[in-house]
């Protein structure tokens, strides 16, 4: 039992981290900055709070940093957008292939033949066929 939850911990962790790193840097890089100016518009009106009142605010610039990144990667990190079952299905097979001994080879083409079925399932409306049509004789030009 104690292993599940250290399992389910790094996991959430680890998916939280590619979340605010790999996925939304950009969201991260703006919630650290708005953390550091909340931290200093609190630091200069804190004197003035705690004179009205008993208020006792944390100086912490991490603390601040983290609330943060936290309030721009809030949708991603606790509303993530699921992915189609036959995509988890999939991902879960290569997963126990991976678990039972395959080979590097056989997983990647395991992957392949993932990403080929999706492409396969894919609905491609007008706009975009017409954008990949520009995006051909873009390429047709460079060559």
């Amino acid at each position: 039992m104690e292993d599940k939850l250290k399992n389910k911990i790094s996991h959430i962790a680890l998916k939280s981290l590619d979340i605010l790193f790999v996925n939304n840097p950009s969201g991260t890089a703006f919630g650290v900055l708005l953390g550091v100016c909340i931290w200093v518009v609190f630091d200069i009106f804190l004197p003035i709070l705690q004179e009205s009142t008993n208020l006792k605010l944390n100086r912490n610039i991490w603390e601040w940093m983290i609330v943060g990144a936290t309030s721009m990667n809030g949708k991603k990190i606790f509303f993530p957008k699921k992915l189609p079952k036959e995509v988890e299905v999939g991902l879960s097979y290569i997963r126990e292939a991976k678990l039972d001994g395959a080979q590097a080879w056989q997983i990647q083409q395991m992957h392949i033949n993932l990403y080929n079925k999706m492409i396969e399932n894919m609905d491609i409306n007008d706009s975009t066929d017409k954008y990949l049509k520009q995006l051909k004789k873009r390429k047709g030009q460079k060559s």
